[in-house]
């Protein structure tokens, strides 16, 4: 069970700390700003006890804007470079860092740190890390204080979409202050009066002419600047930037603060050059600190108002630091030029375009629950995020998968096909449909460009041809195919949509080729070559790895998520399928670390979680308890949801049993705690499950409102007695996006003991096994 302490103790004292900030009769800027409402029970820290070998989110406490293009953190342990640079137990304040990372598996971009100073001139990142006290640290969504007893100074940072305001409190015996710029890869800082320039460009995926430029107005003139360099002995820069070859460079300016002890810099952020860079500053940190941090808790206070809860301060706690990640990413990577309009830099063929652009999510993770969530809490922002995906499709050939902030193919599946068609289905406004359809008719239909790192599906030639992909053709050719069919079906359902009858009837036919892969001796997805013959040398339930991404046959073997009724009927029918349900709930949490060689941070988790063979800390296992539903036993899927809300979430450092992965895990929760999942993206509707609260308002779009409320709910009552639509008899087990979007209240009685009821087959969640009999298609499990 995930750990309560940190949840209320670092919720108290790092959240609306007051006075823990100047304590030791230390000066201060002032009070630390108060804050009320769901954003004061936010806990930034929520999944940052993590590290390579064991993640409890692997988070970092980012400081900025819903959706901005900057985050901002402190960083705590290595370089500028370092991926897991902070960690909830380290205590060495190394600086705070620009961040744009979505993972530390992914890594950063454009990145570098400031640090305040007096005395001697210490830049390497051992050599100035300072100690800072926990207790006295205040890290909020809008707003961060730390007290740097060595350096005298107690400093503040708040954070706008494309810019920050830091203000220092220097102690009055000092006379000069210092800020360290330690900037990664390549760049440049200068300083002119009381105007600083500069520049940082590092990463793998982006084109030589992304940089992020940055503009800072420092309140008084500068006295003295050292120009960024290379430290001269490579044991002071700390770890190189292996991935590049470019070790970090450091510089600094320097100031009087003699008369003035107080100091205020305002920096401006822009992947467009100093102009632009400019431009945001004037118009994100006009007023200065205070005026900065209002704004940015104002937004905030905006978001995570769209929904209220009634629940205990654990579960509130818990709820809104989730809707808080679910809101971190993607990164906003477009700014408002001189014509009042979006435009940006692209990261696909490096060009000014005009219009949105988004980057850092990876949509093999966020397609099952992020972009959903959105659908219902944030619509237009859902629009705005398709529509810069399209800008991708345009300028770099193909919809994005990993894009951070170019593009990237490293998971199976290209979901993009899955996120804007399920916006499509959903009704979303604020981007061109045709143009949606003609960008994810090519990922269905168009072979990769070779050598080219993004784009596509890599095995498509191989899968056109076999209806499934080899070993041969991906490493992963299980989850691979399995991927490809669902993402085959995501693209039937917009071609659909958009009137293209016939590319919809020949990809409905392709969503029917998980059959191929299936094995109706062991039950379980296995792969084949290309003669159609089993090629995993001897069958093991339990093998990570090979042609399984993240998991073994029991957490892949069941990602069919557009057709678990025909999965179900082709495993033997109903009876069938709830045996093999049971068993995976039932076996032991066993892994053989097989084609890994080793054993990897996503095995421990699932056998930390002890939910048998349900993974339920990494995103192929989001949908098990859920294919209960499918065959007409909700109440297992209210148990093990319930469960899962209950024990492996929390608002703490060790607040995830796993990756969080841009929102992903966060969203998990937050659907299934208010009693829904998006079981198939793709289809405006989602499954019903218990929910964890006794009531949830959704403030939707026009004034609407969309209430769930649970009668006698608690800890005890998990099972769900009986529902109602505005005061109707409710038994179907899903409900669909037109239906909530409406408005009205859902009701649900609340009870300790199982409903056990004869589920109709209209009830059911959907399947395409349906839809193809009905529109006179033969489903795979027809011909068995």
């Amino acid at each position: 069970m995930r750990s309560r302490f940190w949840a209320d103790v670092v919720a108290g004292l790092m959240l609306v700390g007051g006075a823990a900030g100047v304590a030791r009769g230390q000066a201060s800027p002032g009070d630390v700003p108060t804050v009320s409402g769901p954003l004061a029970v936010v806990n930034v820290m929520q999944g940052t006890n993590s590290t390579s070998g064991l993640s409890h989110g692997n988070t970092l406490p980012l400081i900025g804007t819903p959706w901005g293009m900057t985050d901002w953190s402190v960083q705590n342990n290595g370089d500028v470079h370092e991926g897991w640079f902070y960690h909830s137990e380290k205590t060495k304040f190394v600086g705070f860092r620009a961040t744009h990372q979505p993972s530390p598996w992914m890594g950063d971009y454009c990145q570098f740190m400031i640090l305040p100073q007096t005395g001697d001139a210490v830049l390497s990142p051992r050599d100035r890390a300072c100690d800072y006290d926990p207790k006295q640290t205040v890290m909020r969504p809008d707003y961060a204080r730390v007290r740097l007893d060595r350096y005298h100074v107690t400093a503040e940072l708040t954070a706008s979409e494309r810019c920050a305001v830091l203000r220092l409190q220097f102690d009055p015996a000092d006379k000069v202050g210092r800020i360290v710029f330690d900037v990664a890869g390549n760049g440049e800082l200068k300083a002119e009066g009381k105007k600083v320039t500069g520049f940082a460009r590092s990463g793998g995926r982006i084109p030589r002419e992304f940089a992020n430029t940055f503009v800072a107005e420092l309140d008084r003139r500068v006295t003295k600047v050292q120009a960024l360099a290379q430290p001269d002995a490579p044991a002071q820069a700390g770890q190189n930037n292996r991935r590049n070859n470019r070790p970090d460079k450091l510089g600094y300016i320097e100031f009087d603060i003699s008369q003035n002890p107080v100091v205020e810099l305002r920096i401006g952020m822009s992947y467009l050059g100093e102009e632009q860079a400019a431009r945001n500053l004037a118009a994100e940190t006009e007023g200065g600190f205070d005026a900065t941090r209002q704004r940015t808790a104002g937004d905030w206070d905006k978001q995570l108002n769209r929904i209220a809860i009634e629940a205990d301060d654990d579960q509130q706690a818990t709820f809104y630091t989730c809707l808080y990640r679910a809101m971190k990413f993607p990164h906003k990577v477009f700014e408002i030029g001189a014509d009042g309009k979006p435009t940006h830099l692209s990261a696909f063929d490096g060009k000014v375009h005009a219009g949105v652009a988004y980057a850092d999510s990876g949509l093999w993770d966020t397609f099952r629950t992020q972009f959903p969530f959105l659908s219902i809490a944030y619509p237009d922002q859902l629009g705005e995020i398709v529509d810069g995906w399209l800008n991708a499709y345009r300028e770099g050939g193909w919809l994005p998968q990993w894009p951070s902030p170019g593009g990237f193919r490293g998971m199976p599946g290209s979901h993009a096909d899955s996120m804007v068609a399920d916006a499509m289905s959903k009704k979303i406004k604020g981007f061109d449909y045709e143009t949606a359809y003609a960008a994810l008719r090519r990922d269905a239909f168009d072979l990769p460009v070779r050598g080219k790192p993004f784009g596509g599906r890599g095995a498509l030639g191989e899968y056109l041809r076999l209806g499934y992909v080899t070993q041969k053709g991906s490493g992963s050719s299980v989850s691979e195919t399995l991927d490809y069919v669902y993402d085959d079906w995501c693209v039937a359902q917009a071609a659909k949509l958009t009137g293209h009858e016939d590319d919809y009837r020949a990809l409905m036919a392709r969503s029917q080729n998980y059959s191929k892969l299936w094995d109706p001796e062991t039950k379980f997805m296995r792969p084949k070559n290309e003669k159609a013959e089993w090629d995993d040398k001897g069958f093991d339930e339990f093998y990570w790895g090979g042609p399984y991404t993240e998991g073994g046959p029991w957490q892949t073997s069941f990602g069919v998520y557009h057709d678990l009724g025909g999965l179900a009927k082709l495993a033997g029918g109903r009876e069938a399928f709830i045996s093999i349900l049971d068993r995976l709930f039932g076996t032991p949490p066993i892994f053989h670390p097989g084609g890994y060689h080793g054993v990897i941070h996503e095995m421990t988790e699932f056998a930390d979680c002890d939910m048998g063979q349900y993974a339920s800390n990494n995103q192929p296992g989001f949908h098990t308890p859920y294919m209960y539903l499918t065959v007409g036993q909700p109440w297992k899927t209210e148990y093990w949801t319930r469960r899962a809300c209950r024990e492996l979430f929390s608002a703490g450092p060790d607040g995830y049993s796993g990756d969080e992965d841009n929102g992903s895990n966060a969203c998990w929760y937050l659907l299934s705690s208010i009693g829904l999942y998006p079981l198939t993206p793709g289809q405006p509707t989602y499954a019903l499950t218990s929910p964890a609260f006794k009531s949830v308002t959704i403030n939707l779009p026009e004034g609407k409102t969309f209430k769930i409320q649970a009668q006698d709910n608690s800890r005890r009552n998990v099972y769900v007695k009986t529902r109602t639509l505005d005061g109707k008899p409710y038994t179907n087990l899903w409900i669909s996006q037109e239906q909530l979007m409406a408005g009205g209240t859902l009701g649900t009685k609340m009870t300790d003991v199982a409903t056990e009821r004869t589920v109709k087959s209209e009830e059911l969640p959907y399947s395409a096994m349906t839809e193809m009999t009905a529109g006179g298609m033969m489903p795979a499990t027809a011909a068995k």
